[in-house]
């Protein structure tokens, strides 16, 4: 038995919990920020790619953290939902909303048991979460549920096929045993998925992938040893071009991104309970 099964579920959503709740960027050595800056803004400018201006739309960041995509979507349109189960994370987020005076609203919440009524977003976000669930069948029930009949989901996770990833792994399972992720201070319980296991569990209810590519992060040690804003222009240039090359991004490329788009066909799922959203002046608390 490996040390990821040895995590019973409750241990697992509460060690998640406070990772997230203590572990921040702005608290981190700089070339882990510089690296964390690039991978927001490469993320940003897919989000741009992707998702459409909209009026009158509620886009959802489901495992929201400190809400670095959700003033994206308000400037695209969008009444903007951010979920998470770390009130700290939660609390950083409406203060980043009103920094850039938008109106959203924030609950806190388990991700397999979402508090919000049928067919309600137009857009939902899973930036790095998928990872850090143990039950995905359950997310992935939610998300149809909560998603209209033609609603758009953007997935970005680790990519398991990368070599990189590999050997990271490797190292990591020979100092700390395999399934646990580890930061400055504190452990992660994670447990990876493929694009092939996204895609079947996505299929079961309703998503069907549009989009997928790999990409890549510099490391930060490489940061470091650049040092200079040059520099590091000139190797993200280099980046691009290798990414070009599809086979070379799959195999090496660090990060994931899919698409889905929900079938209009498919069956709306059970109702829930839910609440209501303060500041969207078309929500209902009535679960439909």
């Amino acid at each position: 038995m490996t040390r990821l099964e040895l995590v019973r579920r409750s241990d697992w959503k509460e060690r998640v919990r406070r990772f997230f709740d203590r572990e921040f960027v702005g608290e981190a050595p700089l070339p882990v920020q510089c690296v964390y800056w690039l991978e927001v803004a490469r993320r940003r400018d897919l989000i741009d790619r992707f998702v459409p201006h909209a009026a009158e739309a509620i886009g959802i960041d489901l495992g929201c953290g400190t809400g670095e995509y959700m003033p994206q979507l308000c400037r695209r349109g969008y009444y903007a939902v951010g979920l998470d189960f770390s009130p700290e994370s939660l609390r950083r987020a409406k203060l980043q909303l009103q920094r850039f005076r938008f109106c959203a609203d924030f609950v806190l919440c388990d991700l397999e048991a979402i508090p919000l009524r049928n067919e309600i977003g137009d857009c939902l976000f899973l930036v790095e979460v998928i990872q850090s669930l143990q039950d995905k069948k359950k997310l992935f029930i939610e998300m149809a549920r909560i998603s209209k009949r033609v609603g758009r989901l953007l997935l970005f996770m680790p990519n398991q096929g990368s070599i990189r990833l590999e050997l990271a792994a490797a190292v990591r399972r020979i100092k700390i045993g395999a399934g646990v992720f580890f930061s400055s201070n504190v452990s992660v319980p994670a447990s990876p998925v493929t694009q092939r296991e996204l895609t079947s569990l996505a299929g079961g209810v309703g998503f069907l992938v549009t989009h997928e590519e790999s990409f890549w992060f510099p490391p930060s040690w490489l940061l470091e040893a650049l040092r200079y804003p040059p520099l590091i222009h000139s190797a993200e240039r280099t980046i691009r071009k290798f990414e070009r090359a599809r086979v070379l991004a799959e195999s090496l490329g660090t990060q994931t991104f899919m698409v889905f788009q929900r079938q209009a066909r498919t069956r709306t799922l059970n109702s829930r309970s839910s609440i209501s959203l303060s500041g969207y002046p078309h929500s209902t608390s009535r679960a439909e």
